[in-house]
Formats: structure tokens, sequence, C-alpha cells
């Protein structure tokens, strides 16, 4: 660029007029490339304003409306052209109206052209602050501990109940590793839960063991969430953490309560066999002794009665005896139902091979018995346990299944035996609960079965009948 300067210098001579329009010239250049320089700057501020995402107004000296932003419209509602001209008080509540007009004076009070206004829509802010606060009060008021573990494993946050479950304040245990109250037999058992719940697969609460700050351990329950910024990114878990000490107190009086039930259960089903064998025992050395007596006499009478005498008291005599010989095989029926004699001197297979055949006589439905000697036997309560649960299996087929066929199956495999009671009956859902059902006897089997070590299986559905099967090992009496 030349200057006046040059120019004078170029022509070789100074001439005065040439020197003033020389500078006239530099003048009217140098105000073209501010007034170029203020433009760009102008434009730029344009851009600026009109990208911001707050709203931004201004107004003259009138409290007119001069610019709008897009953020402006947006926030508003109204568009640059509805507000053009408009007084900035439209944009105020009327109960403020004063207030601002009062604010704006006083800032055009000194000697300005206008006046800029930036609005900031601070609701979300505002709603996210609020959320904060509540989510923050319902932690700190929560009943189960809850606290929040870096990806470090220190300890981020402690609410007032990690405090009372682990002995431990806030001061305290923050910043510490997670470890603080951690047994040291259980740590890293938890990564797999931790890496679960960072996957997003919500695992289920799992039960575990932490540590006080006085050394005792408590069983708890505990729920791991992951913590996420804005991109999704795990940056966090968060730990909930309850304390059911009171629920495994309870849960061990239950299962104590439970085996107190059972050992009751089997000393009164002890009682009961021993009583049933009494009183089979007393039925053949009494009443039965005593009916083969009196048949025995009765034989007697009539031999020595004279022929005439004995034609006249021959057909009463003979139903006399034939009554005892019915009342005998009824006591023998009883005796067999109380306590089979040969479950006692035979084993389980020639007991259930009589009470196949007693219940085919009395009810006519067939059963087939298939089945191998147990030898050695097995104990006496496994034994007497089978027999009896056959025994109501049978009862529960006279009485609901309406059944043709029953097979009955006694068999050995490597170290267990198994027994199965299957027929063809109308069977039943064993999923649902039935007033007829409570009455099978089926809860009554599968405590006759637990108690004994036995294994029991049943198996029903509607029209294909019932399979019962009882599983023990096989150990010497």
């Amino acid at each position: 660029m030349l200057t006046s300067n040059s120019l004078l210098t170029t022509c070789g001579h100074i001439d005065p007029e040439l020197i003033a329009a020389a500078e006239v010239i530099g003048a009217q250049i140098a105000q073209l490339i501010g007034r170029s320089q203020a433009a760009q700057h102008e434009a730029q501020l344009a851009v600026t304003v009109e990208n911001s995402n707050d709203a931004i107004l201004s107004c003259g000296l009138d409290g007119k409306l001069l610019n709008w932003n897009a953020a402006a419209e947006q926030l508003s509602g109204y568009s640059a052209v509805e507000v053009s001209g408009q007084g900035f008080v439209m944009l105020v509540l009327a109960k403020e109206r004063a207030v601002a007009a009062s604010r704006v004076a006083q800032v055009m009070s000194d000697n300005v052209n206008g006046i800029s206004m930036n609005f900031r829509n601070i609701g979300e802010r505002r709603r996210a602050d609020q959320l904060r606060a509540q989510l923050s009060a319902i932690v700190e008021s929560s009943n189960d501990a809850i606290l929040m573990r870096g990806l470090n494993g220190s300890i981020l946050s402690w609410n007032a109940a990690a405090e009372r479950l682990f002995g431990w304040s806030t001061h305290e245990a923050v910043g510490h590793p997670i470890d603080l109250i951690v047994p040291p037999e259980r740590r890293g058992t938890l990564r797999r839960f931790i890496e679960s719940a960072a996957r997003d697969e919500a695992p289920s609460p799992v039960e575990t063991t932490h540590l006080r700050k006085d050394g005792k351990r408590i069983p708890t329950q505990v729920t791991f969430s992951p913590v996420k910024d804005v991109t999704g990114r795990v940056i966090a878990y968060s730990y909930t953490v309850r304390d059911i000490s009171e629920i495994k107190q309870k849960e061990e009086e239950l299962r104590n309560a439970y085996w107190r039930q059972r050992q009751l259960s089997q000393r009164l089903r002890s009682v009961e066999e021993a009583e049933r064998r009494a009183i089979a025992r007393e039925l053949h050395d009494r009443i039965g002794q005593d009916l083969s007596t009196v048949g025995l006499l009765l034989a007697l009478l009539g031999a020595r009665l004279p022929a005439v005498s004995r034609e006249a008291v021959e057909k009463p005599l003979n139903d006399i005896q034939g009554l005892l010989k019915s009342m005998s095989a009824n006591v023998r029926d009883v005796m067999a139902e109380l306590r089979p004699p040969a479950l006692d001197d035979y084993g389980l297979l020639p007991a259930l091979s009589q009470l196949a055949t007693e219940f085919s006589k009395r009810t006519g439905i067939a059963v087939d018995l298939d089945g191998v000697e147990l030898l050695p036997r097995l104990p006496s309560v496994v034994e007497t346990t089978m027999f009896r649960i056959s025994q109501e299996a049978l009862s529960n087929v006279a009485k609901h299944a309406r059944a043709n066929h029953v097979a009955i199956n006694l068999h050995a495999v490597a170290d267990l035996v198994v027994l199965e009671i299957v027929d063809d009956g109308s069977g039943f859902d064993v999923g649902r609960t039935l007033p007829a059902q409570r009455h099978w006897g089926l809860g009554t089997m599968r405590e006759r079965a637990e108690e004994a070590s036995i294994a029991f299986m049943l198996e029903s559905t509607p029209g294909t009948g019932t399979r019962i099967v009882l599983t023990v090992k096989r150990v010497a009496a």
C-alpha cells in the first residue's frame, strides 16, 4: 500500500496539494478498513447471538423490543415478528412488571443507548436439583444401607443406615476400600454379580456376609446397580445392603421346629408300629388261639355225641365251626393289617406278595408283583416304611383311581433299592390341590419316606394313571 509519503517520494518532488490529497485518501482508506472490520465483527456477533442457547433480546430507551434471537422464540413461543415494537414488559408476569420496569429505568439512567437482556431456562436444572434432593432424602431415610463404590474399590457415599448397620461413620468410611466391610474369606466372591450388574443383567439379590466395625459378622442381602454417566459408561456401583439377621434367626427357629416335629413324628410312628406289633401278637396269642381251641372243642363234642343226638345238632355245629373259621380268617386279616408276620419273618418282597394277593381278593383289581429277594435285608424301619407306603398307595387306588390294573416292581440298581407302584387309573393333576386329594395321604406318604431317608417321587396326570417311586440306598440292617 502506498502512503502519502511514499507517493510524494515516488513523484520526486513535494507538492502541498498532493500532500493534502494523499492525506484525505489515506483517511478514507482507513475509514473503509475500519468499517469493514466493524461490519465483520458485527456479523460474527449476530451469528453468535442467533446461535446462543440463551434467549438474547434488546430494547431501546423506550422499552420496546428491537432484537429477538431464535432461543428467545423457542423459550417464549413468540416469533421475532410478533414481538417487534412491543414493550419488553410483555415477557414479565403481571405481578413482577413494576419491579422489572423500575430496574430497567435505573439502568437507563446511566446514559445508555439501549438494554440487552439474556434469559436462561433453569426449569430443567431446578427439576434435576429437586430430583437429586428427593433421591438424596430417600437414600438417607432408607432402612437399608445404601453406599456407592468407585471403580477402584473405594467407598464414595455412605448413608445413615450404613452407619447404623456397620458401625462406621460417614467420615470413617468414605474414601476407604470396600474391603472395610467385607470379611477376608468373602473378598472377591461377589465379583461376578457386580459384572452382571455392569452388563445390565439385573442380578437377583445376593445373600452374603458383611463385617461390622466391632468385628461381628452379619448375614446380609445385597443388590448391585451400576452408576453410569451421560454416555452410558459405568463410573461406580451402588450397593443396597439389607440386614437379614432376624430372617436368618427365624429360619433357624423354623428348621429347629421342623426337626423337632420330625423327631416327634418318628417317635410316634415307632410307637405306632410297636403298638401294632403288640396288638397283632395279642390277637394271635389270645383270640386266635382261643378260636382254635373253641373249634377243637366243638369237633370233640360232636364226635362224642350219640348218633341220634349228633344228627339233631349236626347242622348247628357245622354252622358254628364255619363261623369260627370265618372269625379266625378275619383275625388273621386284621393281624396282617396291623403287622404282617411275613414282613418280620421273611422280608419286604413276601410281605408285598401277601398284600397284593389280599388286595386283589378284596377289590377285584389285578395286581402284578415283580421283584427280587433283598439279601442282606433292608433295615427294619425302611422295610416297614416301604410296606406302609405300598398299603397307602393301594388304598388310594381302591378309593380314587378307578383302575383295572396295578404293577408293583421291587428291584436293586447298583447300591440302590427301587420300589415302583404304577396304576392305570384316572390319575390327577399333581400341581393342583383339590379337596378330594387331601384325603389321598400323599403328604403322609412323603413324610414317612423322608423320615426313613427314602427318596419319594410321584408322577400323575389326568387320564394316564399314577406312578410312585421309592428309592433308598442299600445298607445292611
